[in-house]
């Protein structure tokens, strides 16, 4: 074997990365700001309409730039505690840090964003598990025979009477084509999924979008819209609402670790929160203006049901489809990496010494005939020396790496049909998890580590002091966001279930 190779195993042992996504990362700012869209632009944009109906005019405007305002700075924030450290690959490995840098010598702030994280992105899962229900069954459900109440998703059906299955069926067809998606094991590996994630919801919207200038155009409905909340509980659902349009900080953490220069993360926070907002603020707002109060909680279900509904469906259900699989990705390597350590990181450091032995066949160093398998045995002579030793120890680490995933990807898909069962209400889910996971992740967490690395004994001029007084309001607000969305669902969730006809 050349020193050519030799130099390659010394160096590949030096520089893999320990993270779980194949980081040392490969993605421009450009990709990682799709992938953000992609995560984020879905599910949410398709209940602002319902979110405005229930805010008002004057509410909705300063909620949703507000919102904005407070997720960009949230994402901000995140980029910036990271830095250049190449060991934070994920939000609690940065909980971590934080509590370091603060003397902290206990788990409390890892564990705490670890808890909330994964029961966000479980929460986020059965969100988008039961968009792809309603999609499917704006295709191909019967419709009521009676009239039903916007909120209780019943409007999602076609007049074409396909097949009148429950709810639940839905969802079991709903996960099986998802399940495929859900085996690629690393976020370096979903380029190609946020790019899919990203056109499909585009068409999505530009449809959606000239169906409501059409329908804006056609009648006014001015009479049946407000401007302010008609209720407390209305203003606090409608703004966990529009909240949960911005999720996705929970993993934003993994995705700058995944670039290949994350000193880019600003460009990426910039270009996707930009893009999301002109796309919320046009959706939600002539949504509201065309239908007023009757609004759906999906307004995909205000499409007129023709071939153009059928294809909007398809689109909403592809996309929703790759944010599905992007946050499996995440949450599922978390459990992997927790009951098989190591298990993801060796099979990782395999296809890298792969495909740099590959690299060095093409370039006409003779060093063995096939490198994208591994001896059957390490006692072949197909390889020498080191290669040889390091490519069987890493056949033997990664060893069923694909059904151990499959069994994890499997259970957590268990727990988000569970949950999309007993609370099959889209408007109710996303109140719940928004109220829990945004406002804790993406609104709080991050303004909270900021005072921590940045204590008050450390603050010597009037400018940090304002600083710091107007992130302290910040936490507050979350706080506040937090107790109260959760309290307005659970009233939400006991109304719907008192007067909505659902059937398992």
């Amino acid at each position: 074997m050349g020193d050519e190779t030799q130099a390659l195993i010394k160096h590949d042992k030096n520089t893999i990365s320990d993270g779980p996504h194949g980081h040392h990362g490969t993605n421009s700012w450009f990709q990682s700001g799709t992938i953000v869209i992609a995560n984020m632009l879905g599910a949410g944009v398709l209940g602002l309409p319902y979110a405005c109906r229930r805010l008002g005019w004057i509410s909705s405007v300063v909620v949703l730039t507000l919102i904005t305002l407070f997720s960009i700075y949230g994402a901000l924030l995140l980029g910036w505690l990271r830095g250049n450290d190449n060991s934070i690959v994920t939000y609690g490995q940065l909980a971590d840090k934080v509590a370091r840098s603060c003397g902290m010598t206990h788990n409390f702030w890892r564990h705490f964003v670890q808890i909330i994280g994964t029961i966000y992105v479980i929460g986020a899962l059965t969100i988008y598990l039961t968009t792809c229900r309603l999609a499917m069954m704006q295709i191909f459900q019967k419709c009521p025979s009676a009239p039903s109440n916007p909120s209780c998703g019943q409007d999602s059906c076609t007049k074409h009477d396909v097949v009148d299955w429950s709810s639940n069926v839905w969802l079991v067809l709903a996960a099986a084509l998802l399940f495929p998606v859900i085996q690629i094991r690393s976020l370096s590996e979903t380029g190609i999924v946020s790019y899919i994630g990203v056109g499909t919801i585009a068409i999505v919207n530009l449809v959606v979008l000239g169906h409501l200038i059409w329908d804006s155009s056609k009648h006014s409905t001015s009479s049946t819209t407000k401007l302010f909340p008609d209720s407390l509980q209305d203003f606090v659902n409608g703004m966990t609402q529009l909240s949960f349009a911005y999720g996705g900080h929970v993993i934003m953490v993994d995705i700058q670790s995944a670039m290949k220069k994350p000193t880019d993360w600003n460009k990426a926070v910039y270009f996707s929160q930009t893009f999301m907002f002109a796309n919320y603020a046009i959706i939600g707002f002539l949504g509201y203006s065309a239908y007023g109060s009757s609004t759906s909680t999906v307004v995909t279900a205000e499409l007129a049901d023709n071939w153009l509904r059928i294809c909007v469906n398809i689109c909403l259900f592809l996309h929703v489809a790759m944010a599905y699989c992007i946050n499996s990705t995440v949450v599922t390597t978390f459990f992997v990496n927790l009951f098989f350590p190591k298990l993801l990181q060796s099979d990782m450091e395999l296809k890298r010494l792969q495909m740099k032995l590959k690299t060095i066949e093409q370039n006409g160093i003779n060093t063995t005939s096939d490198y994208t398998s591994v001896p059957e045995s390490c006692n072949s002579s197909e390889l020498n020396g080191d290669v040889q030793e390091q490519l069987c120890t890493l056949k033997e680490k990664s060893k069923g790496v694909a059904w151990k995933w499959m069994i994890v990807t499997t259970g957590v898909m268990g727990i988000s049909f569970l949950i999309g069962s007993i609370i099959p209400f889209f408007g109710d889910l996303m109140n719940v998890y928004s109220s829990l996971g945004i406002f804790s992740l993406s609104f709080f967490i991050p303004v909270l580590f900021w005072m921590m690395v940045k204590p008050l004994t450390n603050i010597s001029s009037k400018k940090d002091l304002w600083k710091y007084a107007i992130n302290g309001v910040l936490v507050a607000l979350a706080l506040c966001g937090c107790v109260l969305g959760i309290w307005a669902a659970i009233k939400d969730i006991i109304h719907n279930w008192k007067v909505c006809d659902y059937h398992f």
